[in-house]
Parts: structure tokens; sequence; C-alpha cells
């Protein structure tokens, strides 16, 4: 069976080289009250490949540079105006874009490594990032709601959007990843502004309620992802992470990717 780095590196060095066009599940909010949901994305280029490997820029800034380089239009917006309207866009809808380049550029299936929870089977599982199931946004033209949870707590939200994951990314600490992606939402609380320690001394069952309506209100793609452990037979849910540098080339293949490139260079060949 191959490994993981062999069909990556097939995948680089066969890149489909091609361009594509999507309906987003959120869209573009417009001042009139239009929403866009039709775009166009290019495959990834060197660029955005010497910027993924770099170690200097942070995770979200590497995913945010690769949006607003690949994304060609969105609605009527092309150009140098188009970054800052991808920055407005939900988090669901760049999201989608990112599985869409990432299809542009090495095709349809992702491999990758799995150790089963159950029995501890290491191997490699394919997915085919068609299959994820993109969920629509029930109501584009709202983008801030109103709720009351089981407790009686008042709470104003607002759809999450590249500029809050931008804000997140500067002062995000490791240890409060999870509370953070509640609080970037969150507006009012009782009429008062939330705070992170507040968000931290909500019970989980609060913390769920409000993850719940983020998720009844918000489009997107299902990045959980089923797996059957061809030892145990165990299913297995686990979550695709296509935010992170590996989703585009994995460290491993692409380490052996350049490696093998220098070497041809060095050979003249």
């Amino acid at each position: 069976m191959p490994n993981e780095a062999f069909v990556i590196e097939n995948q680089i060095r066969d890149a489909k080289g091609s361009k594509g066009s999507l309906v987003i599940p959120c869209g573009l909010l417009a001042e009139n009250g239009e929403i866009y949901t039709d775009a166009d994305i290019r495959e990834i280029s060197g660029h955005e490949e010497d910027m993924l490997a770099s170690k200097k820029i942070q995770s979200n800034r590497k995913m945010g540079a690769l949006l607003a380089k690949c994304c060609t239009r969105i609605g009527p917006h092309t150009g140098d105006e188009l970054e800052k309207h991808v920055k407005k866009l939900p988090v669901g809808d760049r999201v989608l874009l990112l599985l869409r380049i990432r299809q542009v550029t090495l095709g349809d299936e992702f491999p990758y490594r799995h150790e089963c929870p159950e029995c501890g089977y290491k191997g490699m599982f394919t997915i085919d990032l068609n299959e994820m199931e993109v969920k629509q946004m029930p109501d584009p033209k709202t983008r801030i709601y109103d709720r009351v949870l089981s407790n009686g707590m008042h709470v104003r939200f607002h759809v999450m959007t590249g500029e809050d994951e931008e804000r997140l990314s500067d002062v995000m600490k490791e240890g409060d990843k999870v509370t953070m992606t509640i609080l970037a939402r969150l507006d009012l609380i009782d009429d008062e502004a939330p705070t992170l320690e507040g968000i931290k001394e909500l019970g989980m069952k609060l913390r769920n309620e409000l993850r719940d309506l983020f998720t009844e209100v918000e489009g997107g793609v299902d990045t959980s992802v089923e797996i059957e452990c061809p030892r145990c037979e165990e299913m297995v849910v686990t979550e695709l992470d296509i935010t992170q540098q590996g989703f585009f080339f994995p460290s491993a293949a692409l380490k052996k990717w350049k490696k093998k490139s220098s070497s041809l260079q060095s050979t003249g060949t």
C-alpha cells in the first residue's frame, strides 16, 4: 500500500493546473442588501506554495492570504478590491473556498494517516472531498441574531467572518482556542459586552447551546469524517482540519518533494 507522502507527492507532480467556479453557501452581503454567492478560484501557484511553507506566518494568516490570492471573483468583485470582500465572507464560505482551491490544485482525493482510538491501528485513509456535505445558510440576509438560552440569559451574536478570524489570530493563546471561537461571535450577554473569563465560567450545557445556535444559522461545510477501522471495524468520527498547511502540502511529502527538486536541479536534469 502506498504511503501518504507517496500519494501526495504524485498529486503535487500531477497537479491539475486548473480553475473553477462554485456557489458559496452564505454569500457576500452587499450594502444594498444583495447577496453574491457565485465565485471563481484558481490553483495554488509558486507564490502561495512558498507562503504556505513559511514558518514565520501564522496558520490563520496563511489561509487568509491564500484565499485573497486564489479567489479571483465574488459576484461582480475582482482585482485589488477583492481582498477586502474575501475578509467579509462568513467562515463557512471561506472553508468551502479553501476546500475547492485544494481540489483544483491537487484533485478530489485527500489521503491522510489516522490512528484508531479503539485498537491503535494506524493506516492511510482517503477522503473524496466532493462527498463532504455543504449546508446552505438558512437566512443569508441576516447576520446578527438575538436569542434566549435555557437559563434565561439573553445573547446577541453575529455570523463569524474572516475579519473575526484575523482578530482571533492576533490575540488568541493556544489554551483559549475553544472559548475564543465562542467569544468571537458574541456581541452581548444580557446587554453587556462578553469577556473571555465570563465565557470560560459558563457550564458545558450553555456553551453547547451557544455552539448549536451558531451552527443553526451559519452555512458551511461539514468537516466531520466517519472512518471504519479495518482491524476492529469500529466506526470513528474525526474532524478534518482543512485550515492547516498540511491539508494542502503535508510536511513529509513536501520535504521529500523539495529534496527531490533540489537534487534534480543540482544534476541539471
